[in-house]
């Protein structure tokens, strides 16, 4: 698979969402992802990114 077929395959998926348990409460937060020029993977959610 080319490069660019990946990156159109993550900006046609859009966000998705990250469901998890913090001190026994369910939280869900949405999440996005971005392919850089150099092909790294970004991904950002809520407040803080990575």
């Amino acid at each position: 698979m080319s490069q660019e077929k990946a990156r159109q395959i993550i900006k046609d998926a859009g966000h998705c969402f990250l469901a998890t348990c913090a001190d026994g409460q369910p939280r869900v937060r949405p999440m996005k992802f971005v392919v850089t020029d150099d092909f790294k993977f970004w991904c950002a959610g809520g407040k803080y990114q990575r």
